[in-house]
């Protein structure tokens, strides 16, 4: 089971069509189908009544589908916390081989702190080598 079949499932649900769940998560409705077909196969229940109506959730689908939701609601949480802690964990390094220099980007380090309060900022002091 993969979260991108249960998100198919949802989209037909809520569209009521695979061409349009299809077009919705940009995926071809051959690809589409298979991949709820592939879903369905492996519950062992038909999730979706088809029809020349198009699509709609079928009585054990209906019972399915509160867990889906909730799959797919804490997917969404996990992803929010993993971009959270990715902006937070972000930080810009400032090299100088001279500390006289720092005085004069302090300002725009200062600046940069308040536009940006997520990213770290290091000024890092660096020495010349003879060997370079």
């Amino acid at each position: 089971m993969r979260i991108e079949q249960l998100e198919y499932i949802t989209a037909v649900v809520r569209l009521g069509s695979f061409r349009k769940a299809a077009e919705a998560v940009n995926i071809s409705q051959p690809a589409l189908s298979e991949s709820v077909r592939a879903l369905e196969r492996e519950l062992g229940v038909d999730m979706l009544e088809r029809g020349r109506y198009g699509a709609r959730v079928s009585e054990p689908g209906r019972d399915l589908l509160p867990h889906i939701m909730t799959v797919l609601d804490s997917v969404d949480r996990l992803r929010g916390a993993a971009s959270e802690q990715h902006q937070s964990s972000r930080v810009v390094r400032i090299a100088t081989v001279n500390t006289a220099t720092v005085p004069l980007v302090m300002p725009v380090i200062e600046q940069f702190r308040r536009e940006h309060p997520a990213t770290a900022v290091e000024v890092v002091g660096m020495s010349v080598s003879d060997d370079n």
